[in-house]
């Protein structure tokens, strides 16, 4: 529903341009049924027609059980009049909710108010990159084949705080609901539900919000608790070529002007397909194209087109791993004589090629929940142990209690069993992540 609410006629067009394949398909194949039943149709009525009782009272208790099927209401809203009645009443509400937001963002405020306990006043930054469709089973940082992300293994390699959690999931396939987990607290809690942004702002936090992927409702439910509010792409949809180093100098630029406690958020565009408009066209691969991942593909059946696919992805990935390695290093340049902390991930995965001969977004299959995550900060009060935390699994809906530790706001409610910085840390593997691996049939990472 969010995501119908969200979307516009351009996205709308590039969604049905991304699917048209199988659009072609499944119509093609409807009319070539229904042919053959128009035909079979004439063919019985050019024939004697049998004037029967009997069939008279099936027609007839047939027709009665149409006619009561509008009294059930069950039965009434699957017939598709009602369906799309209710859907618009549905999409309706969900729009006027998000042009009224400034209400509801009040009362996260003051329930924020209500749970805080302590919010401490040494100042601090926090830098949280969201990336979009990003799948760590596509990064050489975690084992992948190709070199896509050469830069974040230097860093890796070069620096001790620089850490990865080897196993990450979200627990949502599309960006509203990924955001909707990862940054209010899902499962909540307390009794009222809490937006994480609202605890930062009453604990003091200036928040800066920086993004390259325009978004009504992220515009809406997130950024519009941001004290400064930076929007450098205003064109939705998939065919939004918009490059993500744009953010660059106004990640810079926010982190020059930082002051006491501050949290600065970039939205990058990342991954989202449109694959081939996600990385300049004189981007070349760093690998033979015909290596074992083709080979791969191949064996697994894969369509052409996802072929194709996958090479944009891989390249797109090399493009991601230039921005996040630069995000880091402009963090780090500006973090002389304060504390600083660098939190990377993905709001979702994506499918790659590895299961179905699927290539985007994806319900299904793990990959359209497996994500990287990664961290970094130069506190000596953060007690780093490498070996220890890169073991611990990661998820995106327990980011807000980590966020909350890492800025020294204690509350009413416990949170420090999902918050992956801290000893107490005690992992849960979530059911939507669970019930995939007990459908899946393939999970070795190539």
């Amino acid at each position: 529903m969010e995501s119908i609410s969200n979307t516009n006629q351009k996205e709308a067009s590039d969604y049905i341009q991304t699917s048209l394949q199988d659009i072609v398909l499944w119509t093609c194949l409807a009319i070539f049924a229904y042919a053959v039943y128009v035909y079979a149709l004439v063919k019985l009525l050019a024939a004697k027609p049998v004037v029967s009782k009997i069939l008279d009272g099936v027609a007839f208790l047939l027709l009665l059980l149409f006619c009561f099927s509008f009294y059930q209401d069950a039965w009434r809203n699957r017939f598709p009049i009602c369906v799309y009645m209710d859907l618009y009443h549905q999409l309706s509400i969900q729009k006027d909710f998000w042009a009224n937001i400034e209400k509801e963002n009040e009362k996260y405020l003051n329930t924020a108010e209500k749970y805080i306990t302590q919010a401490g006043d040494k100042p601090q930054t926090i830098v949280l990159v969201i990336g979009e469709s990003m799948n760590r089973e596509d990064m050489s940082l975690y084992g992948y084949s190709r070199k896509t992300t050469p830069r974040l293994e230097e860093i890796d390699k070069n620096e001790r705080n620089f850490l990865k959690a080897k196993i990450a999931y979200s627990t949502r396939f599309s960006t509203v609901a990924a955001f909707n987990t990862m940054l209010e607290f899902d499962p909540a809690p307390l009794p009222e539900h809490g937006h994480a942004l609202a605890f930062f702002k009453k604990a003091g936090f200036h928040i800066v919000w920086i993004s390259n992927q325009e978004d009504t409702a992220i515009h809406a439910e997130y950024q519009t608790f941001s004290d400064e509010n930076v929007s450098l792409n205003r064109k939705g949809g998939r065919s939004s070529a918009s490059m993500d180093e744009k953010v660059l100098p106004e990640l810079a630029s926010a982190l020059e002007k930082a002051h006491g406690k501050t949290l600065i958020i970039v939205h990058l565009i990342g991954l989202h397909p449109h694959f081939s408009l996600r990385y300049p066209h004189d981007l070349k691969p760093n690998w033979d194209e015909n290596d074992e991942v083709k080979q791969m593909l191949k064996d697994n059946g894969q369509s052409l087109r996802n072929q194709l696919l996958k090479s944009q992805y891989d390249l797109a990935m090399l493009y991601q791993d230039r921005i996040l390695a630069k995000t880091f290093e402009i963090t780090k340049e500006h973090s002389a004589g304060q504390p600083v902390s660098w939190v990377y991930l993905s709001d979702h995965g994506a499918e790659t090629g590895r299961r179905d001969d699927l290539m985007g977004h994806s319900s299904t299959t793990l990959g359209g929940y497996t994500i990287p995550f990664l961290f970094w900060t130069n506190r000596p009060d953060v007690k780093l142990i490498a070996e220890d935390l890169e073991k611990r699994p990661f998820r995106g809906d327990w980011l807000s209690y980590m966020l909350l530790d890492i800025a020294g706001i204690q509350c009413k409610f416990p949170y420090a069993e999902k918050s992956w910085l801290n000893e107490n840390y005690l992992w849960t593997e979530p059911k939507e992540i669970t019930e995939l691996k007990k459908h899946e049939k393939n999970q070795e990472i190539y």
